[in-house]
């Protein structure tokens, strides 16, 4: 009886607290029950109900069933010949099920689940407008109050609202919901918003879950609309009364400050004889007022209060920022100011939960992070993030392109009519539950659509821009061109393009620092943004595997870690990790860069900062999938070439020879608030030590542009062979950037010619006679006779082997011991760095499969780790008495090239100088079966 009374009294201060607030929190425990493909709630067993703690998903609960190979997946396979890997097949049909292309989460279950929970209604909330707010619901909920069915909604973006009162009544009432994660319309099974290549298939609801109590006369719709010259805000409202005789009221617009100082306020009366009324509040006159952007931050807050009389019957309040973005011919401008974007995409990877995070400490540490990476700008793809993102955006100064949560292609197709009428209703609610964040910049439909879709596309931009003019917009990421886009995010501007394998940039072109996209924003008609440059991939982090502590399991990382076992490589994952991690980040350089050189170029978005763990398994990040450093990356590096301001040096090539003069061109990409009174210093090093320097006449650096200040002239006569790195730096600021450049002596020709070494281009009978005879013998191989599975490139694999049908090249780099003795003349970092372009450009890999422990192995070659075939360009081994040193590099015996020509010297000069010490043993016959 005490017990009961003590609980009883104990529930009443909590509702006591809660209704002087007009709030009840839904969050605790409910019953719950799951039925699969059974809709109907007739069915509902009670002895099957169990219980959950809301929010969360279903999954991340524990309820499901666990992903085996009858497991039906929300995601496209595009893996081909790699789901015939034998490992791969092996786990695929084994007990402990393991799936190689995304990861894995505990539990899978794709249908109906259904919440119960009593509560307590007060009754002075009897005739009041009651809502009930589901956050973040996937994606289907239907909702009954005391048995009577009320109502349906289908948000994949915005929270559920329910309009209560007719149905509810004081005391206890139930409540009953049901959410399905089926599909109810076809927006894609890859897109990120319902994939399980990114967040996965969750079901259930993972936010605010609450009932408000409303004034009988309330602003249900608030939209704040600011103007920077002359200063000005206009508050867009909706009122709802319960009574459509006419009524006099007024409303109190308030601005504040971050510390609730008063700035402006102005009353308006206005009248209504309607239960919806829309209204229009203008404040003029704001003079004290700071423009938002990323480099100031600044949030107000608009309140509204509206007034009886004098008695106030209901208050709205939201933070806004003072911000204008349109474009002017090709250039997007924010707050005046022309912008460049280096963006970034958030693809909806959270390995902990299986779902988008809701707490603001998440979203703190993502986009703190972005922001630390020298970006701007991100791009949700296929999705919209939830509330609590738009707002640290806004405190952290982010601009965010949100999209429709629908990639409709492969094989959906955006031409389906249920699919537009669902867009067409969510993107509204997009804009009215999300259009008050000054971080919202952006807009678009969704991710490269298929299907019958321009003209659709086209009219809903020319909505969207009539509708709303706080962001701009555009029909889709990827494609297509509109006559209505105000911008364009697409496919055409960067270092290598889907499909275009071993013919890219990085892999055709001599190494230099002159490529930009001027002749693209030429032909453009508005301003252009590259669609997701980079995708280059790095090796995997096993030691990884061990973060995934929460509800997806890294099993795809089990598999390759496996695949390496299998091939007897395993010992080298850390040294491939930091080798193409190099690569993969001299990459990123490049191809920031050469958008940072195109004049009145709109930005960049890459694909991405973070990994992205599905589509095959996605490794293209500098950041694992929860948003840490890799072991090889740095921020200070990074951001010496992605900020707001970037040193840039055009050069015609990276690699010369002694005697030839250095040129570049010096332009600054400054893109910060302010212009810039400083002096550009440039300086070249050796080994760290700086060994020439100077300093640029121009001082001026204006803001909002790119520009060019002159050339610099160095001469290499003086100069040893060697790697330099020079460097531009505007003094007084944190602003810098460096490149390698490397110059090779041309006196190399002379110990190549001197040599006694016999270099061999192929096997013949002088070359096994000397190897007979105890010699030492050199063997370039043509690379075209070399017998291998392995694609060589030497840009780092594209996207990533499964996902792309193969696309080569399959290699991540060379990985080598830059100690080693055979390093002289060739002094590296042990990574693909330009110097090494000219000897892996038109090379091949030596497939050493089942030899790993019979040859000495002195430059690897990456193979994909889907395959992880033990591969190199380098290696030496013994044969009877003597020792073959095989190289399958692009190299010659009249070398003329200077980087290729410096690594074959130092070759004869290792095969004549260093004793053939304790080789392993090679046959004849496994020497020759490298071979074609």
């Amino acid at each position: 009886m005490y017990k009961k009374l003590y609980i009883f009294l104990i529930f009443s201060l909590i509702s006591f607290i809660s209704f002087a607030n007009q709030n009840i929190d839904l969050s605790g425990e409910w019953d719950i029950t799951l039925t699969g493909n059974t809709r109907s709630r007739l069915c509902l067993n009670k002895a099957s109900w169990g219980k959950i703690s809301l929010p969360s998903s279903i999954q991340l609960a524990g309820f499901g069933e666990s992903p085996s190979k009858k497991t039906k997946w929300t995601a496209w396979n595009r893996g081909n010949s790699w789901t015939r890997h034998p490992i791969i097949t092996k786990w695929a049909n084994s007990d402990e099920y393991k799936q190689a292309f995304w990861l894995q989460p505990e539990k899978v279950y794709t249908g109906y689940s259904w919440f119960s929970k009593k509560i307590e209604i007060p009754a002075d909330w009897k005739d009041s407008e009651i809502i009930l707010e589901l956050e973040r619901v996937k994606w289907e909920s239907t909702l009954w109050l005391n048995g009577r069915l009320l109502g349906r909604q289908e948000s994949l973006c915005t929270p559920h609202r329910y309009n209560i009162e007719k149905l509810i009544s004081p005391g206890e009432n139930t409540i009953l919901i049901r959410v399905s994660n089926r599909e109810v319309f076809p927006v894609g099974i890859n897109s990120h918003s319902v994939s399980d290549h990114t967040q996965g298939d969750w079901n259930g609801i993972i936010g605010k879950i609450s009932i408000e109590k409303k004034a009988k006369t309330n602003i249900s719709n608030f939209q704040i609309f600011t103007e920077i010259d002359p200063m000005s805000i206009t508050a867009k409202t909706e009122i709802k009364t319960t009574s459509v005789a006419n009524q006099n009221f007024s409303i109190i617009l308030k601005v504040k400050d971050s510390e609730e100082n008063i700035i402006s306020q102005e009353k308006y009366n206005f009248s209504t004889n309607k239960k919806n009324s829309n209204f229009e509040f203008t404040l003029n006159g704001l003079k004290k007022c700071t423009l938002w952007d990323e480099f100031n931050p600044i949030l107000y807050t608009l309140e509204a209060i509206i007034m009886d009389g004098e008695q106030e019957i209901d208050k709205v309040e939201h933070k806004f920022g003072f911000r204008e973005i349109k474009v002017e011919g090709k250039k997007i401008l924010i707050n005046g100011n022309q912008a460049f974007f280096r963006g970034t995409l958030d693809c909806a990877a959270f390995p902990l939960t299986g779902h988008v995070p809701m707490d603001k400490e998440s979203w703190i540490k993502i986009l703190s992070t972005i922001k630390n990476a020298g970006l701007n700008h991100v791009r949700y793809h296929s999705w919209c993030p939830p509330k609590v993102a738009f707002e640290v955006a806004d405190e952290l100064g982010l601009y965010l392109q949100v999209e429709g949560p629908t990639w409709a292609a492969f094989p959906q197709s955006l031409g389906n009519l249920r699919l537009q009428r669902f867009l067409e209703r969510e993107n509204k609610r997009i804009f009215k539950e999300y259009g008050n964040h000054p971080s919202f910049t952006m807009f678009v439909y969704g991710n490269e659509p298929g299907g019958a879709y321009h003209v659709w596309l086209n009219r809903q931009v020319k909505e969207w821009k009539a509708e709303d003019s706080r962001r701009i917009y555009s029909g889709a990421s990827g494609w297509p061109e509109l006559s209505e886009n105000e911008f364009f995010v697409a496919l055409e501007p960067r270092i290598q393009r889907w499909g275009e394998g071993l013919n890219s940039v990085l892999n055709v072109n001599y190494p230099s620092t002159k490529l930009n996209y001027d002749s693209y924003v030429e032909n453009s008609p508005v301003a252009l943004i590259s669609h997701e440059i980079g995708q280059w991939c790095a090796y995997p982090n096993f030691d990884e595997i061990d973060k995934y502590t929460g509800f997806m399991k890294a099993k795809n990382f089990e598999i390759y870690r496996e695949i390496m076992q299998e091939q007897k490589i395993l010992h080298k994952a850390e040294d491939f990790l930091h080798a193409s991690g190099k690569l993969q980040i001299q990459s990123y350089k490049a191809d920031i860069e050469a958008a940072l050189l195109t004049e009145d170029f709109g930005g960049f978005q890459l694909l991405g900062l973070s990994d992205f763990p599905g589509q095959g398994t996605a490794l293209v990040g500098v950041l694992d999938a929860f948003w840490d450093t890799k072991p090889y990356f740095s921020y200070e590096e990074f951001r010496k070439f992605c900020n707001s301001v970037v040193p840039l040096a055009v050069m015609d090539k990276l690699i010369y020879e002694k005697g030839e003069r250095i040129k570049a061109e010096i332009k600054i990409a400054q893109f910060s608030d302010k212009d810039i009174n400083s002096k550009i210093k440039w300086s070249l090093f050796s080994d760290k030590k700086e060994i020439k320097s100077g300093v640029l006449e121009q001082e001026f650096l204006p803001k909002a542009k790119l520009s060019s200040f002159g050339m610099i002239e160095l001469e290499t006569e003086d100069l040893l062979a060697g790697e330099y790195k020079l460097e531009i730096k505007i003094e007084g600021t944190e602003f810098k950037n460096d490149w390698s450049i490397w110059i090779f002596d041309k006196k190399d020709k002379e110990t190549i010619e001197n040599s006694t070494i016999h270099i061999a281009d192929k096997l013949d009978n002088q070359l096994w006679d000397r190897l007979n005879n105890g010699e030492s013998v050199i063997l370039l191989a043509n690379p075209a006779n070399v017998k291998t599975p392995v694609s060589s490139g030497f840009a780092p694999n594209f996207w990533n082997s499964a996902w792309t049908n193969g696309q080569k090249p399959d290699t991540l780099g060379i990985q080598c011991d830059p100690q080693h003795t055979i390093f002289n003349r060739f002094k590296n970092e042990g990574f693909s760095s330009y110097m090494w372009w000219e000897l892996v450009h038109n090379g091949a890999t030596l497939d050493i499969s089942g030899l790993t422990e019979k040859v000495s192995t002195i430059v690897y070659g990456i193979d994909t780790w889907f395959r992880a075939t033990p591969s190199a360009y380098l290696i030496e081994t013994g044969v009877g008495k003597g020792r073959i040193i095989i190289s399958s590099f692009n190299l010659s015996r009249e070398e003329t090239r200077p980087a290729a020509r410096a690594f074959l010297a130092d070759l004869v000069e290792y095969a004549a100088t260093q004793p053939a010490q304790q080789l392993p043993q090679l046959k004849r016959t496994e020497i020759e079966q490298l071979f074609k």
